[in-house]
């Protein structure tokens, strides 16, 4: 007799299901593709002093993205599948489409955060969303500018 496969995930730990390890690893692409931009729409800011807010949030970007990184790894046992994506061309598009993206990690980042009860993973989630809401905030001020 096979054994009938269920379409139920299964938790690889108590609390971990392959879901939340694949929206972390997207977690991770996403930092890491942000890092990329960042540094880009850096390179184009029209100011030194929106070139160093733009590092400053690019500095937030690498620690969400070493931390979200490091917990892939401890609960998939592999490094994450990471692709490159579209740099921004111009300074006042990137920041538009920062914002947009800020916002997106904002909704998917609560939704990793509430869909598990491990504290180490909703702290990481909970605390990223503080920072991506400030970074927000940050470059409506220099579209603004």
């Amino acid at each position: 007799m096979i054994p009938q496969q269920s379409n139920q995930q299964q938790p690889l730990i108590s609390g971990v299901n392959q879901r939340l390890i694949n929206d972390i690893e997207k977690a991770v692409v996403r930092e890491y593709q942000a890092i990329q931009f960042y540094n880009r729409l850096a390179e184009l800011a029209p100011t030194k002093e929106a070139r160093q807010a733009i590092l400053d949030i690019r500095q937030d970007v690498i620690r969400h993205y070493n931390s979200f990184n490091q917990l892939f790894a401890q609960l998939s046992g592999r490094m994450p599948n990471i692709a490159g994506a579209p740099l921004p061309v111009s300074y006042r598009d990137g920041i538009r489409e920062a914002i947009q993206d800020e916002m997106d990690a904002i909704t998917f980042y609560k939704n990793i955060s509430s869909s598990t009860q491990i504290p180490g993973i909703q702290h990481r989630f909970t605390r990223a969303v503080e920072d991506v809401a400030r970074h927000e905030q940050i470059l409506r001020n220099l579209l603004a500018q």
